[in-house]
């Protein structure tokens, strides 16, 4: 005769009744999305004002960034940190100038070349 284990029959027990309670939450949920089935998107805090008008600008402030003399901006691209200037000359030669938009300060030079 084989003898029961009563406790794994609880714990197989206990396990279908939280798959039973998981497919039955998957179930309600499928019906409430079919009753109103636009998203719900949390109130924001938006204002009435431009984008634009949400920054504190000072026209103002000038701030000047010293390129290498005979090199001319081809190309430039910010973020929150730093803005990237893509500079060239007349004689091809090419490079990249990291600065910080706050100063000006020119944070890195990189010139671009090749070895002949």
């Amino acid at each position: 005769m084989i003898t029961t284990n009563k406790g794994l029959i609880a714990i197989v027990l206990g396990l279908g009744f939280v798959i039973a309670m998981g497919f039955g939450a998957l179930v309600t949920g499928f019906i409430m999305k079919a009753k109103d089935p636009t998203p719900s998107i949390p109130k924001s805090n938006f204002s009435d004002k431009l984008v634009s008008e949400q920054f504190i600008v000072n026209p103002e402030e000038k701030i000047n960034i010293n390129i290498p003399k005979g090199f001319r901006i081809k190309t430039a691209t910010s973020n929150a940190t730093h803005i990237s200037l893509y500079i060239q000359n007349d004689k091809g030669r090419e490079g990249i100038l990291i600065v910080e938009p706050r100063t000006g300060k020119i944070l890195g030079q990189y010139m671009i070349g090749s070895k002949q």
